[in-house]
């Protein structure tokens, strides 16, 4: 089927005649609607996005990507960000959607955020709210009430369980600054490399990039005018490794 076949066939399922489809569409008539069901005239990107949303389908029944009429999976908040692409940039849409079909979502959400490196014209995610620790409660689990100072929007192609926001300039060449909003992930099993939230002596959480050592460890900053902090043998224990940063939340600079 082409895609005035689809237009036509999901105007009928939705008991519209041509006049009102055009009315939706903004045309002055139907001869417009005609003329496009019968594949005589060809459609932009972005009217495929107008009639996915007059029609109340998706662009990629309309393409002849899926075989039904359903909207895209929701799938890690990925759908609106497809959907106004695809009004844009075909091609980058059907491999986004290839990459959710395949189980990929992950990959998607990051090619998606690669694109929006060069546009503003993508629509903000769906997020959810997850808590913001501030000081840490002497014996409390890190999660209490006690240590939460706010909530913070995250996309939901983010997994976190809490914010931390960066106060100072230490990570600044990891391009983390001073007010940005870094997601982590809780977890005791930290690689050497990677940047940790992380106790010292069971007070405020703070983040470094953590080296790992039978007999020591390093928390080290990203800015060369501050010196690692080096714990060694029994002093290990002062450190308390909490979560892995796996996204940060930054204002443009």
């Amino acid at each position: 089927m082409l895609i005035g076949d689809r237009i036509a066939r999901r105007r009928k399922e939705l008991g519209l005649t041509q006049d009102e489809l055009a009315a939706r569409m903004g045309y002055k008539s139907k001869a417009a609607i005609s003329k496009i069901e019968t594949n005589v005239n060809d459609i932009t990107q972005s009217t495929v996005l107008r009639f996915a949303d007059a029609l109340d389908t998706s662009v990629q029944y309309l393409m002849g990507w899926r075989d039904d009429d359903d909207v895209l999976d929701r799938v890690n908040g990925v759908e609106p960000f497809v959907l106004s692409l695809a009004g844009r940039d075909l091609s980058a849409a059907e491999k986004i959607q290839e990459l959710i079909d395949n189980g990929k979502p992950d990959d998607a959400a990051s090619y998606l955020h690669s694109l929006n490196a060069t546009s503003n014209l993508l629509p903000m995610p769906s997020t959810y709210r997850v808590p913001r620790l501030g000081r840490i409660a002497c014996g409390e689990p890190i999660l209490a009430e006690e240590n939460i100072e706010d909530y913070d929007e995250v996309p939901t192609y983010i997994q976190c369980d809490f914010t931390l926001v960066c106060r100072g300039d230490s990570m600044i060449n990891a391009r983390i600054f001073d007010g940005d909003i870094v997601c982590i992930k809780t977890q005791t099993e930290i690689h050497t490399g990677d940047i940790a939230a992380v106790l010292v002596d069971g007070d405020e959480a703070t983040l470094k990039r953590v080296r790992l050592f039978e007999d020591h460890i390093v928390l080290e900053p990203e800015n060369p005018l501050y010196k690692p902090l080096s714990f060694w043998e029994e002093d290990m224990n002062r450190v308390r490794l909490i979560g892995k940063a796996t996204h940060f939340i930054s204002s443009v600079r």
